[in-house]
Protein backbone atom coordinates (compact mmCIF):
# COMPACT_ATOMS: atom_id res chain seq x y z
CA UNK A 1 0.00 0.00 0.00
CA UNK A 2 3.37 2.21 1.22
CA UNK A 3 4.03 1.86 -2.82
CA UNK A 4 1.27 2.13 -4.02
CA UNK A 5 0.18 5.36 -2.44
CA UNK A 6 3.55 6.87 -2.54
CA UNK A 7 3.70 6.77 -6.44
CA UNK A 8 0.44 8.76 -6.61
CA UNK A 9 0.04 11.56 -4.19
CA UNK A 10 -2.18 14.12 -5.53
CA UNK A 11 -4.61 11.25 -7.08
CA UNK A 12 -7.79 10.00 -6.25
CA UNK A 13 -7.64 6.11 -4.90
CA UNK A 14 -11.43 4.73 -5.04
CA UNK A 15 -12.42 2.66 -1.88
CA UNK A 16 -14.73 -0.05 -4.01
CA UNK A 17 -16.37 -2.96 -2.13
CA UNK A 18 -18.05 -5.57 -4.51
CA UNK A 19 -17.63 -3.68 -8.09
CA UNK A 20 -19.28 -0.55 -6.20
CA UNK A 21 -17.22 2.93 -5.70
CA UNK A 22 -17.83 3.98 -2.08
CA UNK A 23 -15.57 7.33 -1.90
CA UNK A 24 -12.52 8.68 -3.99
CA UNK A 25 -10.65 10.55 -2.07
CA UNK A 26 -7.04 12.16 -2.75
CA UNK A 27 -3.70 10.22 -2.11
CA UNK A 28 -2.09 13.04 0.50
CA UNK A 29 0.65 11.44 1.91
CA UNK A 30 2.12 7.69 2.08
CA UNK A 31 -0.41 5.41 3.75
CA UNK A 32 1.42 2.27 4.54
CA UNK A 33 0.09 0.80 8.04
CA UNK A 34 -2.51 3.93 8.90
CA UNK A 35 -4.28 6.32 7.07
CA UNK A 36 -6.93 9.28 6.64
CA UNK A 37 -9.55 10.37 4.65
CA UNK A 38 -10.07 13.79 4.79
CA UNK A 39 -13.12 15.50 3.48
CA UNK A 40 -16.67 16.94 3.51
CA UNK A 41 -18.73 13.96 4.66
CA UNK A 42 -22.10 14.09 6.71
CA UNK A 43 -22.10 12.23 9.70
CA UNK A 44 -24.11 9.27 8.55
CA UNK A 45 -21.64 9.37 5.27
CA UNK A 46 -18.63 8.98 8.20
CA UNK A 47 -20.04 5.78 9.26
CA UNK A 48 -21.54 4.31 6.07
CA UNK A 49 -17.57 4.18 4.97
CA UNK A 50 -16.18 2.86 8.38
CA UNK A 51 -18.38 0.48 8.03
CA UNK A 52 -17.76 -0.71 4.21
CA UNK A 53 -13.89 -0.02 5.15
CA UNK A 54 -14.31 -2.43 8.26
CA UNK A 55 -16.31 -5.12 6.31
CA UNK A 56 -14.04 -6.10 3.57
CA UNK A 57 -15.27 -7.69 0.14
CA UNK A 58 -18.26 -9.85 0.45
CA UNK A 59 -17.76 -13.44 -0.48
CA UNK A 60 -21.51 -13.17 -2.91
CA UNK A 61 -22.88 -11.32 -4.78
CA UNK A 62 -26.58 -9.94 -5.51
CA UNK A 63 -28.37 -11.26 -8.57
CA UNK A 64 -30.41 -8.43 -10.16
CA UNK A 65 -32.56 -10.81 -11.67
CA UNK A 66 -34.72 -12.17 -9.25
CA UNK A 67 -35.07 -15.57 -8.50
CA UNK A 68 -38.92 -15.53 -8.47
CA UNK A 69 -41.85 -13.14 -8.18
CA UNK A 70 -45.43 -13.21 -6.65
CA UNK A 71 -48.24 -11.02 -7.19
CA UNK A 72 -51.89 -10.60 -5.87
CA UNK A 73 -54.33 -8.81 -6.25
CA UNK A 74 -55.61 -5.90 -3.52
CA UNK A 75 -58.21 -7.95 -2.48
CA UNK A 76 -55.71 -9.97 -0.90
CA UNK A 77 -54.57 -6.89 1.44
CA UNK A 78 -58.70 -6.09 2.28
CA UNK A 79 -59.33 -9.28 3.76
CA UNK A 80 -55.94 -9.09 6.43
CA UNK A 81 -57.10 -5.54 7.71
CA UNK A 82 -58.72 -5.76 11.20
Amino acid sequence: MGKITGDNIGRQMAIILDDLVYSAPRIQSVISSNGIITGRFTPQEVGDLIRTLEAGSLPARVNPTPVSERSFGPIKGATTLP
